[in-house]
């Protein structure tokens, strides 16, 4: 015996606002710190230190921001 799912419908349009947001969520934190590891370089002349450091904290950010998208939706998945 084989059991088939009913094929559902695909929601289009929740599925463009959710990648959207997903690239805004990835996308503003790694520009506003990079953008401001620039600024501090300039300020007390470190180069490309404040920046590279800046870059990792805004991906570390980007990464912790998904994670508390990502996790309630696959929690909501599992028990449907």
């Amino acid at each position: 015996m084989s059991s088939q799912h009913p094929q559902r419908s695909i929601n289009w349009k929740g599925v463009a606002l959710m990648g959207t947001e997903i690239g805004f969520l990835i996308a503003i934190p790694l520009i506003i710190f990079i953008l401001l590891g620039i600024y501090i370089d300039n300020i007390f002349k470190t180069s490309p230190y404040i920046v590279m450091m800046s870059a990792i904290a805004g991906l570390c950010l980007t990464c912790i921001d998904i994670k508390y998208l990502i996790i309630p939706i696959l929690e909501g998945k599992k028990k449907q």
